[in-house]
């Protein structure tokens, strides 16, 4: 029997809603990752549709199987691919009396999760599930599209875009309380040009419990640094004994960064992890050995992509210095970091001046972490598609990096290349399907290369 028609999605962007993702990473979805998309006969000049269940069923598929369907989660968490509780308020509209339905499936599918785990609100009426901006004005939308409470920010928040939702937002149950994390950045002051980025802490019924503007300097060989500081990325932690939120912070104009941690009750913030070049991505991985924070970005001394593992009870540390003295960070120590990571530029990237300052992502999966650092050429041409080296670091014992891989596009990228003149040499033969040489630091040794086998 077909679906009733209230639960039906019309259109690219609608379905891109649903899950609040942009247009580009739906149809990436369906086309390769099986999502369930319909077209009525006639070809392109018919909408796309979809079914809320089916699209439900879909992203529980995914998780039983293992395999998350987003690679762009900032978080890095199978988590972060759930589509959200309240759906687009257009669709809402026609819902009305599918309501208690889609209450049932969503408490079903909180109390499917550990109890210790942050996890969604659950849908129940009156409970937040959804947010809006107007101006100064964040409403906070309850399951059934009714506002249950506002709150106005000294100045007017810049609209998010798609990708960003999923991590500028964010509703938590730590097991002592609900809250929202909201990290907004605001348009700048007259006659500045810079956005300045803060982290609010609100519980359930509107109380700002408390809110966290990065003021920090930092000073590489005598220089310093001294924001304003960018919120690129959020990793929720919640262990019995340890509830906290990880910031990662960018200079606004030059390369240093750092991550900060903060405690999740009262908003106490301690540096934990400084970096010459920016971070992009920040995931929280849990094996035999104990909890762990991965953080992904660049290292602008080594012009590369660059990861550090962390020890998430360890004191602050920084990536380890090289033989430029500008990048040298005066006072911080490395002796706490437990692994630093840098990862070889492709043949593409070296051909094409791909910039080593793109997107890297997690994918923390059952018994792997995999590493996915876009190929984004520079200047970027709209006409060509990202291509996506991925790395794979084992789970148990020690994360650290055991195969990596090239996706399809990026194999499609050579053929045209070839054709173009720019290559004298086939897929078969390129350096990029043979093993690959990867950089590791570790306190004991310092630095040592380390020899990656292709393909898996």
């Amino acid at each position: 029997m077909a679906p009733p028609e209230e639960n039906k999605l019309v259109g690219w962007k609608e379905i891109a809603s649903y899950f609040r993702r942009d247009v580009t990473t739906v149809k990436r979805w369906a086309k390769t990752r099986g999502l369930p998309v319909h077209r009525l006969p006639g070809g392109a000049r018919h909408p796309v549709f979809a079914y809320a269940e089916e699209l439900q069923s879909w992203v529980r598929g995914a998780r039983r199987n293992d395999v998350s369907p987003d690679l762009d989660s900032p978080l890095g968490d199978e988590r972060a691919v759930s589509p959200p509780l309240s759906l687009p308020l257009p669709l809402k509209r026609r819902m009305l009396l599918s309501g208690w339905l889609i209450f049932t499936l969503t408490v079903g599918f909180v109390l499917g999760l550990s109890a210790g785990a942050l996890i969604l609100f659950r849908a129940r009426p009156g409970a937040p599930v959804k947010v809006s901006f107007n101006d100064r004005t964040m409403s906070v939308w309850d399951a059934k599209g009714k506002v249950v409470w506002t709150y106005e920010f000294p100045e007017s928040p810049e609209e998010f875009s798609d990708s960003e939702w999923t991590w500028r937002v964010q509703f938590v149950d730590d097991s002592s309380g609900h809250r929202i994390l909201v990290a907004p950045h605001f348009r700048p002051y007259p006659g500045q040009q810079i956005r300045r980025h803060t982290l609010y802490s609100f519980s359930t019924d509107g109380k700002l419990l408390w809110h966290y503007e990065p003021e920090l300097t930092l000073t590489f060989n005598g220089k310093s640094f001294g924001g304003p500081w960018v919120i690129k990325a959020i990793c929720l932690i919640s262990d019995a004994d340890d509830k906290n939120v990880w910031v990662a912070l960018n200079h606004s104009t030059w390369w240093p960064s750092f991550v900060a941690r903060l405690d999740l009750a009262s908003g106490r913030a301690s540096v934990r992890f400084i970096n010459p070049g920016w971070v992009l991505g920040l995931a929280h991985v849990h094996n035999s050995l104990g909890s762990y924070v991965l953080v992904g970005g660049v290292n602008n001394e080594y012009r590369a992509p660059a990861l550090a593992v962390l020890d998430q009870n360890q004191a602050s540390a920084s990536s380890p210095p090289g033989d430029e003295q500008q990048f040298k960070c005066d006072g911080c120590s490395t002796g706490q970091l437990l692994r630093y990571v840098i990862f070889p530029p492709s043949e593409l990237s070296s051909i094409e001046g791909n910039r080593y300052d793109n997107h890297l992502g997690f994918r923390v999966l059952q018994n792997e972490i995999l590493v996915t650092i876009a190929e984004i050429p520079f200047p970027r041409a709209a006409a060509i598609e990202n291509c996506d080296s991925i790395y794979k670091l084992s789970k148990e014992p020690d994360l650290i990096p055991v195969s990596y891989s090239l996706d399809d596009k990026y194999w499609d990228r050579h053929r045209s290349l070839e054709k173009e003149g720019k290559l004298n040499h086939s897929l078969e033969t390129c350096r990029d399907h043979m093993p690959k040489k990867i950089r590791v630091w570790e306190p004991k040794g310092g630095w040592r290369d380390v020899l990656l086998r292709s393909g898996d």
